[in-house]
């Protein structure tokens, strides 16, 4: 249950109700590294010291960041980060780019996005920005493993629902496969997505207050 998010007023000149840069900062010092300078682990500690909900991003093999959680508008989720860029997500799928080399927008998510852990196939349109690409058909099947997987959140073991979900854009004939791991509570914790074809996979864990 989210507990906690901050509101961006609409025609605001400036980001004050956002945590400022220091915050970013300090947030990642807080955070225990495992495989060197090129990730970290969140920690149960480090997690209750945040006072907002937050995601660990990790676009290719860069080291990760920490986007703070803006609102959550009818289920979509606006995160931002350090540089003021913005990720979209609803219901775990990464619906919107903003401030990246190559933003997308999905287009009627509410509609086309229900529910990740109970569709078989399906269709959506994305628009792709930079260089400008609008309207793609996109097809997608799913594919749910039978056993659960066990993972690490918080520095516990835990068992996750992971589903593979294949997307194909015959226009431009680019596939790719997406992850999305589910706790026992139907609420997404990892997912690492292909969003266009000319970006590493996002690897995102969700840090819900």
């Amino acid at each position: 249950m989210i507990k906690k998010s901050f509101v961006i007023f609409i025609f605001l000149s400036s980001c004050a109700g956002l945590p400022s840069l220091d915050y970013y900062g300090s947030a990642k010092e807080s955070f225990k590294y495992i495989t060197g300078r090129n990730d970290f682990s969140i920690t149960s500690d480090a997690y209750a010291q945040e006072e907002y909900s937050f995601i660990k991003v990790k676009l290719g093999r860069s080291t990760p960041i920490i986007m703070v959680l803006a609102y959550v508008n009818n289920g979509i989720f606006e995160w931002v980060g350090p540089d003021q860029s913005k990720i979209y997500t609803y219901k775990g799928k990464i619906i919107e780019l903003s401030g990246f080399n190559n933003d997308i927008r999905i287009q009627h998510p509410h509609s086309k996005i229900k529910n990740l852990l109970s569709e078989n196939s399906k269709s959506y349109s994305v628009d792709f920005y930079s260089p400008s690409l609008l309207n793609l058909d996109i097809n997608v099947s799913y594919l749910q493993d039978s056993e659960m997987i066990p993972m690490v959140r918080l520095s516990n073991e835990a068992y996750f629902s992971r589903i593979q979900e294949d997307i194909y854009a015959p226009l431009i004939r680019w596939k790719a496969k997406n992850l999305y791991f589910y706790g026992e509570d139907k609420s997404i914790f990892k997912t690492i997505q292909y969003v266009h074809p000319r970006m590493p996979a996002i690897d995102i864990e969700f840090y819900i207050k």
